[in-house]
């Protein structure tokens, strides 16, 4: 299993693609790199453009935290997703070349 988190804290770079993205070249690196069944994540409820991004990418929402943050005076809901390696694997047939990806994904450890 592994678990994913992306942020574009600069909200000039929201909305042109960014997101989808760096969210595609990681999982196809989680699911064909590492061979990973299960990948994971969590969203607050108040992100409805990711939210929208995961689902589409076909996370499927597996949980809710309820309350699970406080900001500015209000309490806000954690929603847990999931993608598993034969979902990934049925979206992605016929969509882009994994060499492809691979050549355009730069990873620094």
């Amino acid at each position: 299993m592994g678990r994913m988190s992306i942020g574009l804290g600069d909200s000039a770079n929201w909305g042109k693609g960014y997101g989808n993205e760096a969210t595609r070249l990681a999982l196809g690196f989680a699911f064909n790199e590492l061979n990973l069944h299960r990948v994971q994540l969590t969203v607050f409820d108040y992100n409805p453009r990711a939210i929208h991004l995961y689902e589409k990418l076909g996370f499927q929402q597996e949980g809710i935290y309820r309350e699970f943050l406080q900001r500015d005076g209000r309490r806000f809901d954690m929603y847990l997703y999931v993608l598993l390696r034969h979902e990934w694997e049925a979206r992605e047939r016929g969509r882009s070349n994994p060499k492809e990806c691979r050549q355009r994904l730069r990873l620094t450890w």
